[in-house]
C-alpha cells in the first residue's frame, strides 16, 4: 500500500513538473509578444528590448538542452514524420505561391527580384524560429499539459490570433499569418516535426513580400547594415 502511494505520488509530482515547465514557456511566449508590440511603438528602446528577448530565449533553451535530453526532438528538431509533413505543406505551400504570383502580377505588375533567392534562406531561418516560438512551444506545450485539458481548436485558435498580433501593420499580412498560424498549428501537432513548417514559412513569406506587398527585405536589410556601419 505504502509502495503504491509513494508511486503515485511520485509520478504527480513529475506531472507537476511537466506542467511547470509547460506554463512557464507558455507564458513566456506570451511575454514575448508583448514585448515585440513594445518594440513596435518604443523607438529608443529597440535595441534594448530586443537584446532582452533574445538573450532570455537563447539562455532558456541552453539551459533547458543541457539539463532534459531528447528535448528538440520532442520540440519538433527531428527525422521523424518529415516526409508526410513536407507533402503537406508542399501541396498548399504550391498553391498559395501560385495565387500569390498571380496577385502580384495582376494587381502590382510585379516582376521577378533576383533578391528573393537570397531572401529566402534567411526567411527559412527566421521561420523556423518563429515556428518553434509560437508553434512548438506554444501551441505544442498547451497541448500536452497533462492536469488541464484544452480542445485542439481552441490551441489553434489561440495560437493564430497570438501569431497574427505580431503583424498588425499591415492587414494583409494579419490575414495571411492567421492562415498560416491555422495550417502549421494542425500540421505540427499531427506531425511533430518544424522542419516542413520552417521551409514552408520562409518560403511562402518571401514571396508574399516580394509579389504581394511588392517590397524588397533583402535590400531593405542590407540598406539598414550598411548605414549602421557607415554611422
Amino acid at each position: 500500500m505504502l509502495y503504491w502511494k509513494s508511486l503515485h505520488t511520485r509520478q504527480f509530482n513529475s506531472t507537476m513538473k511537466k506542467d511547470t515547465y509547460r506554463l512557464i514557456e507558455i507564458t513566456a511566449v506570451f511575454l514575448t509578444v508583448v514585448g515585440k508590440l513594445i518594440y513596435d511603438n518604443y523607438q529608443d528602446q529597440k535595441s534594448i528590448i530586443a537584446a532582452v528577448i533574445i538573450a532570455f530565449w537563447v539562455g532558456y533553451i541552453v539551459i533547458r538542452r543541457i539539463t532534459k535530453k531528447g528535448l528538440f526532438k520532442h520540440w519538433g528538431f527531428t527525422k521523424t514524420n518529415f516526409r508526410p509533413a513536407i507533402i503537406c505543406v508542399g501541396i498548399v505551400g504550391a498553391i498559395l505561391i501560385c495565387g500569390i504570383i498571380t496577385y502580384g502580377l495582376v494587381r502590382h505588375n510585379a516582376k521577378f527580384n533576383v533578391n528573393i533567392l537570397k531572401a529566402i534562406p534567411l526567411y527559412i531561418i527566421w521561420g523556423l524560429v518563429q515556428q518553434f516560438i509560437f508553434i512548438s512551444l506554444f501551441a505544442g506545450n498547451l497541448k500536452d499539459l497533462e492536469k488541464i485539458e484544452i480542445d485542439k481548436f481552441l490551441i489553434v485558435a489561440i495560437t493564430s490570433i497570438l501569431f497574427s498580433a505580431l503583424h498588425t501593420s499591415n492587414d494583409a499580412l494579419v490575414i495571411v499569418t492567421s492562415f498560416m498560424a491555422i495550417f502549421c498549428t494542425f500540421i505540427f501537432l499531427k506531425y511533430r516535426n518544424l522542419f516542413p513548417l520552417g521551409i514552408f514559412h520562409g518560403v511562402v513569406g518571401a514571396v508574399f513580400y516580394y509579389f504581394a506587398l511588392n517590397e524588397d527585405p533583402w535590400a531593405e536589410l542590407i540598406t539598414s547594415i550598411w548605414s549602421k556601419i557607415c554611422t
